[in-house]
C-alpha cells in the first residue's frame, strides 16, 4: 500500500519546513513529506526483514500519512539522519483525534474508535522502538506520554458543540480508548522484549480501576510492564500545526469556541478525560493558533 499525505493548511507546510524537514548543511534531504515519513518509519522499524517488521513499518507509514499519529518533535527531526536526537525516557506521541472522523459534516459522520485504540497501541510500539535506539539503558521506571491533539476539531467535524454533554461523553470514550490501546501496546512491548521487565504496579492498578477486561490485567502482570506511565495530555502546538493546524491539546478551538465555551467548558472536558489519563492533564485554556518559527535547540543545523 502506497501511503501519501496532503497538506491542507499553509501553516503545516511552514511547520514541516521549519522543524522537521531534514537538511544536511545546504543539501535538502527530505524532498517531500513522504520522504520524512519514510525515514522515520525506516529508522524505527530498523533493518527487520521479518513479516512483523514489515507490518510495523507499513503501519507507521499509514498512520503518519493520514495525520493520525505524530511522534516526538525530536524523533521527527532527527530519526534516520545519522543522529539520535532524543533521550530514552519521557518521549511524546500524540493521536490527532480529528483524523479519526469519517464522513465529517454529514449525517453519516462518525468517530473511528477502534482505529483510534489501535493507533494508541502503535504509538507505544513506536516510542518503545525509539527508546531502544537511544543511548543508554532503558530506565526501570521510564515514562511515555501518549496524548491527544485535535479533539475540538473532531467535535467540529462531527457537528457536536464543544460545550455539550455529548462532547464530554465522547471525550471520555476517546480517553478510554487511549488508555486501553496504550496499555495493550505496553503489554506487547514487554512480551516482545521478553527480558523479565518488572511490572508497573501503578499501571496494573489503573487497569483494574478503569474496568478493563480482566484478561488484560492478567496479561500485563504476566508480561511485566516496562513503563511506569503511558498517557499524558499536554499542549503540543508544533505538532498540532504540523498536523494541518489542529488544536494542540483537548481545549476548544480558540478562534471559534473560546467566546462561547470559555474555560469552564475546557475544565469540564478535562474532568471527563482525566480518569483515563495517567498524569494530571495540563492547562486546557484557550490559546490562539500561531506559528513560533524558532527551531528547537536539539535540531541544530540539520
Amino acid at each position: 500500500m502506497h501511503a501519501t499525505s496532503t497538506f491542507v493548511d499553509a501553516a503545516a507546510v511552514e511547520a514541516w519546513g521549519t522543524w522537521f524537514r531534514w537538511r544536511d548543511g545546504g543539501v535538502l534531504k527530505d524532498l517531500s513529506i513522504e520522504t520524512t515519513w519514510r525515514r522515520v518509519a525506516t529508522c524505527l522499524a530498523g533493518s527487520q526483514t521479518t513479516r512483523a517488521g514489515s507490518y510495523f513499518h507499513q503501519s507507521l507509514l499509514v498512520a503518519f500519512s493520514r495525520w493520525r499519529l505524530l511522534l516526538d518533535e525530536r524523533i521527527l527531526a532527527t530519526a534516520g539522519t545519522g543522529v539520535i536526537g532524543w533521550p530514552n525516557d519521557g518521549l511524546v506521541a500524540v493521536l490527532n483525534a480529528a483524523a479519526f472522523v469519517s464522513g465529517g459534516h454529514s449525517g453519516h459522520a462518525r468517530f473511528e474508535m477502534g482505529a483510534f485504540a489501535e493507533t494508541a497501541e502503535l504509538a507505544v510500539k513506536a516510542l518503545d522502538a525509539a527508546a531502544a535506539c537511544a543511548p543508554g539503558q532503558q530506565p526501570e521506571s521510564a515514562v511515555l506520554r501518549i496524548g491527544i491533539i485535535g479533539l475540538a476539531d473532531a467535535f467540529a467535524r462531527l457537528d457536536i458543540p464543544y460545550d455539550s454533554q455529548k462532547a464530554r461523553s465522547l471525550g471520555s470514550e476517546i480517553g478510554r480508548a487511549l488508555a486501553r490501546g496504550s496499555l495493550l501496546g505496553a503489554i506487547r512491548a514487554a512480551q516482545g522484549r521478553n527480558d523479565g521487565a518488572a511490572a508497573g504496579s501503578s499501571l496494573l492498578e489503573s487497569a483494574l480501576h478503569r474496568g478493563f477486561e480482566r484478561d488484560i490485567g492478567s496479561h500485563a502482570k504476566k508480561a511485566g510492564l516496562p513503563y511506569a506511565s503511558l498517557t499524558a495530555i499536554t499542549s503540543q502546538p508544533r505538532l498540532a500545526l504540523f498536523a494541518n493546524n489542529v488544536t494542540g491539546s483537548i481545549g476548544p478551538i480558540a478562534s471559534i469556541e473560546c467566546r462561547c465555551a470559555g474555560n469552564d467548558a475546557a475544565d469540564a472536558m478535562r474532568r471527563a478525560l482525566q480518569p483515563w489519563v495517567d498524569e494530571p492533564i495540563a492547562d486546557t485554556v484557550c490559546r490562539s493558533r500561531q506559528l513560533d518559527t524558532r527551531r528547537p535547540a536539539t535540531r541544530g543545523d540539520r
